[in-house]
């Protein structure tokens, strides 16, 4: 399912193979840096009996969203170090970021409170909020990215 939600998003930025490429790679990329963290969660396709994950969340604990945390920031801070010589600036994506960060923290999470949910509801909202918050932020995100390289600091 990688693959193809990865040629879904990059068939939106069809018009620019360039940007079309590092779309889907960049989607693909989000699925290679999960497997090791889901907890045997990620279906190879809707209503598969096969699933993958190493499950770092289960065994590592809060200590495993601190380390995505920590792999954003290094991968924030090497994308405004390479850019910083062009002049452009991804601070509000950046801000994006970090708001998103602590949203999805164990704490504020809003899928504690779907979990308390009774079927099917808890599902049905679980997939609509994932569905909402990849869409939503990545948009949100490709915007600002675009409107940084647009107009350079």
């Amino acid at each position: 399912m990688a693959v193809v939600l990865s040629l879904v998003w990059a068939s939106l930025f069809w018009r620019d193979k360039r940007t079309a490429w590092i779309a889907g790679l960049a989607v693909f990329s989000h699925f290679l840096a999960d497997w090791p963290l889901h907890n045997h969660d990620l279906a190879l396709y809707p209503f598969s009996d096969a699933h993958l994950g190493y499950g770092l969340w289960g065994k590592l604990g809060t200590t495993s969203w601190l380390l995505e945390g920590a792999f954003c920031a290094t991968l924030i801070a090497f994308a405004e170090w390479r850019n910083s010589a062009r002049g452009v600036s991804y601070r509000w994506a950046v801000l994006v970021l970090v708001l998103l960060y602590f949203q999805m923290s164990p704490l504020l999470s809003p899928m504690k409170f779907i979990a308390q949910l009774s079927e099917p509801a808890a599902h049905l909202l679980h997939g609509a909020l994932v569905a909402v918050g990849f869409l939503i932020p990545g948009l949100f995100l490709s915007w600002l990215i675009d409107r940084a390289e647009r107009s350079p600091a």
